[in-house]
């Protein structure tokens, strides 16, 4: 019995590799327009452009995230996938989303290490107020691609922030970005 199990644990990454090794939100760098279409499904497209689609939702749907962007290079293969949420409810300090912020960094960190950098700590001194209408970031995390899963990935950058969108509303964004070629050197 125990061989079986063990045959198909080892042949299991070679049967499914999308399932086993997807990218984030069950997308990998270098599909093509098509195979993102066909893995996402027609019905999911919000908006179409010649650079990107805009779907509303993705294999590995996230509960944070309401649409999702995927940007192609100049030969039509997945360079980038933008993620972000609807305009959420928060108090006027900003504060409700920074405990979804912090759950986000936490995970993106159990899996991809610690963050480059950190902008927007409660000690930084970066306010809410001050944040609002201008669309840069209220809080923001970012990883530069050298870990190894991000390696293997072919990831080059991950951005998460919290936009303050006017006084009492915010929206999460989470970006990844791919080498644009999945042959350039990491």
């Amino acid at each position: 019995m125990r061989k079986p199990i063990l045959l198909l644990a080892l042949l299991f990454p070679w049967l499914f590799p999308s399932i086993c090794y997807a990218g984030p939100f069950g997308l990998e760098a270098g599909m093509s327009r098509a195979e993102v279409v066909q893995r996402i499904g027609k019905s999911s497209i919000v908006k179409e452009y010649p650079d990107s689609i805009f779907f509303n939702s993705a294999p590995q749907r996230s509960e944070y995230f309401d649409e999702y962007q995927c940007g192609f290079d100049h030969n039509d293969k997945l360079a980038s996938i933008h993620a972000s949420s609807a305009p959420l409810a928060t108090k006027e300090s900003g504060e409700d989303l920074r405990g979804e912020f912090d759950d986000l960094k936490s995970a993106l960190s159990d899996k991809y290490g610690k963050a480059l950098y950190v902008v927007g700590s409660r000690t930084s001194g970066v306010k809410w107020e001050d944040s609002v209408g201008n669309y840069s970031p209220f809080l923001e995390s970012v990883w530069d691609g050298s870990g190894d899963l991000e390696k293997s990935l072919h990831i080059s950058k991950i951005d998460l922030k919290i936009i303050a969108w006017d006084k009492t509303h915010g929206f999460i964004g989470l970006d990844y970005q791919f080498k644009t070629s999945i042959t350039d050197p990491l």
